[in-house]
């Protein structure tokens, strides 16, 4: 799982890196988060996935598996835990 957000996180992004640290708790060592910054460097080789939310998406993005979830309003631990379960069949 990665996720593009602001530098400095704004409130919205702090709140989906929260919610996507803890969703993934649920999961052990099958999935990783690998926190990305705009317009810093990335810690990790970046996804194809990745790539496509530098160039279209608003921040913040989460991005499973390579495919960017769309989040409602705020992002909530179970919708990011289902997409996570989707991904992982």
């Amino acid at each position: 799982m990665e996720l593009l957000v602001a530098w400095p996180p704004t409130t919205r992004c702090q709140e989906l890196i929260n919610a996507a640290e803890n969703a993934a708790k649920d999961f052990g060592d099958q999935v990783e988060v690998n926190l990305c910054y705009r317009g810093q460097p990335y810690r990790h080789e970046a996804t194809s996935g990745l790539y496509r939310a530098i160039k279209t998406a608003k921040l913040p993005v989460l991005i499973v598996n390579g495919e960017i979830i769309e989040m409602e309003d705020k992002p909530m631990e179970l919708e990011i835990k289902d997409a996570i379960k989707r991904k992982l069949v």
